[in-house]
């Protein structure tokens, strides 16, 4: 489980450094039974998942968020956004 913790908390903190905007927050919480992170950004843009060509060594991070986490998600704010994922602790 910390493992892809670690992972999508990587993949998620990489995305709004490179697509977002101003300083990246981070914070992590643990209700009944998983692990939350919460990644936010100036940015209202939300991510948007694109094909990943053979090869290409970027585009796989909304991707691993889907196949990895319980569920996961943006909440648009009126200034930024932020991307927020699952983990199951058992």
């Amino acid at each position: 489980m910390s493992e892809v913790v670690v992972l999508l908390t990587s993949e998620t903190v990489t995305n709004s450094v490179l697509h977002g905007r101003g300083a990246v927050q981070v914070n992590a919480t643990s209700p009944p039974g998983c692990v939350r992170i919460e990644v936010a950004d100036g940015s209202r843009r939300a991510p948007v998942t694109t094909p990943v060509e053979d090869g290409r060594e970027h585009g796989r991070g909304l991707l691993l968020l889907e196949q990895c986490s319980s569920a996961w998600g943006v909440d648009v704010r009126l200034r930024g956004k932020t991307v927020w994922f699952e983990v199951p602790t058992g």
